[in-house]
């Protein structure tokens, strides 16, 4: 027969006396411990003596405790969500669901982490910049809508066009938007095109200033484009631009962008190339990529402005693979991580058909950049703009 536990005999022997001494507590001033004194001590557990040691944190108890998660206790701690869709459930955390719940901090998640420095590198988290950079201009007079001017570079006369609101305020520093037309085009024809344009969208006209440059032939050849190279004439055209605006009009120097379609778009991307992201904050090409024409297309290594990169997977004119140097150039300089997480734009959530094909969208922001890199590539889009295009970089480049 197994003996009884020593504490087990303490409680028989003090129930006894307590009968026969009346309940005057003879047992309860006693320093022997027993079960049923109200206090959990003496080698009592939940298992041995409940009433002194009732049983906590358990699966059941309505509460989701230490080391209980969905997986271990559904009750508590709810349903255990997808992990494979590549999205943070409302159930889900980093403690039941890592793949989808990663709590490295990443520009998108919605706080301003102390490594996104402010609205200048992750405005989705940060907000918008507090440092407007008002331009010399501001306080002068000048006028509203458009005009064409002139600058002179390298001997050349070269021409632009530029838009200010109607209600331009002097006062009123404004971003300032370049859109570098494509190959053989002109300032008319880009102002003239059917369809919606980024100046367009929107109040945009009242809330932006906009620049329409003028290309000359290149390379020796009879084609109206531009010359890419962070030496070449263009990024000498394009800088005395800005400094001729921005001595003459309100011009916000910490918002200045720049887009364009396909040699405009080069145009784009070498600006993100060959100037520093304080001078050119954010940049929006669409089916375009590095200098098809320089066998050796090489950048100076600077911190590069923020990019939004649109492009079809079966545009004729160029490659996949010319698509890809891009993003593979600007990653690395960026600085991103192989996370990402999928941007919902206008174009994504709408379908079009190209050629009897149907085309779809697929945008990826890629976490721990320096600045903001938006990869959109539009399967069975062809050389073209994308549709929501225009409206997508207007609200991209307002976010700054």
């Amino acid at each position: 027969m197994p003996t009884r536990k020593p504490i087990l005999s303490a409680v028989l022997l003090c129930s006894a006396a307590v009968l026969s001494m009346g309940n005057d507590g003879g047992c309860g001033g006693s320093s022997t411990q027993y079960c049923g004194d109200g206090v959990c001590g003496g080698g009592e557990d939940s298992t041995s003596c409940s009433a002194d040691c009732p049983i906590t944190g358990y699966c059941g108890d309505g509460i989701c405790n230490v080391g209980e998660s969905a997986a271990s206790c559904s009750l508590d701690c709810g349903v255990d969500p997808d992990c494979s869709g590549g999205v943070c459930d409302d159930e889900g955390d980093e403690s039941n669901c890592a793949a989808d719940c990663d709590a490295a901090p990443f520009c998108g998640d919605g706080t301003c982490d102390p490594d996104e420095n402010s609205a200048s590198s992750c405005p989705a988290d940060c907000g918008s910049p507090s440092d407007v950079r008002p331009s010399a201009g501001c306080g002068l007079a000048g006028d509203s809508g458009r005009q064409d001017l002139t600058v002179t570079i390298r001997g050349v006369q070269r021409t632009y066009r530029v838009q200010f609101p109607a209600n331009y305020d002097p006062n009123e520093p404004l971003p300032l938007i370049f859109y570098f037309h494509w190959m053989d085009g002109t300032i008319d024809e880009v102002l003239s095109t059917s369809g919606p344009a980024i100046w367009e969208v929107g109040n945009a006209s009242n809330e932006a200033a906009f620049v329409w440059p003028q290309g000359l032939t290149v390379y020796g050849g009879d084609q109206t484009g531009w010359d890419l190279l962070c030496d070449g004439e263009d990024m000498e055209f394009f800088d005395a631009m800005l400094s001729k605006l921005a001595d003459s009009r309100c011009i916000d120097l910490s918002r200045v962008f720049a887009a364009g379609f396909s040699f405009g778009a080069d145009m784009s991307v070498s600006l993100a190339c060959c100037r520093d992201a304080s001078v050119v904050r954010a940049v929006a090409p669409t089916s375009g990529a590095f200098d098809q024409y320089i066998a050796e297309f090489v950048c100076p290594g600077l911190s590069p402005p923020s990019m939004r990169y649109s492009y079809g997977s079966v545009d004729p004119v160029y490659t996949p693979s010319e698509f890809n140097d891009v993003i593979t150039f600007f990653h690395a300089q960026l600085g991103c991580s192989t996370d990402y997480d999928w941007v919902s734009v206008s174009p994504c959530g709408e379908t079009w058909t190209e050629d009897g094909s149907t085309v779809t969208c697929s945008c990826k922001s890629y976490r721990g950049c320096s600045r903001p890199l938006i990869d959109c590539e539009f399967v069975n889009m062809g050389h073209t703009t994308p549709l929501g295009w225009p409206e997508d970089t207007w609200d991209y480049f307002m976010s700054f």
